[in-house]
């Protein structure tokens, strides 16, 4: 199995409606293939980094930011996403849902 999209639940922009002027909200969106950051009104080129894999993160593999009384936070996974650039980001899991598919599946 593997990671295809993740989808934010709780996150992402208020936009309105041309037609009956009504705000709603729209999540964000990070599918493989399509640019991280993805902005309607903003360039894209070749040059755009696109995500190139997501996968899960177990907070084990991870650095640990603790407090004085041990508290780490309220998850213990997050997806790691990786763009064509390098770049990783590491997005809490109870923010997001995945979409996944059959490793055969493409």
């Amino acid at each position: 199995m593997k990671i295809i999209s993740l989808q934010s639940v709780g996150l992402g922009a208020y936009e309105q409606d041309g037609i009956t002027g009504n705000m709603s909200p729209t999540p964000m969106v990070k599918m493989i293939g399509f640019p991280f950051d993805t902005n309607p009104y903003g360039p894209t080129s070749e040059d755009t980094p696109k995500v190139v894999s997501i996968e899960l993160a177990i907070d084990s593999m991870l650095p640990r930011n603790t407090t004085d009384d041990g508290w780490i936070g309220y998850s213990d996974l997050y997806y790691k996403v990786t763009t064509s650039d390098g770049h990783i980001r590491l997005l809490p899991e109870q923010s997001y849902i995945a979409e996944w598919v059959d490793d055969d599946e493409n």
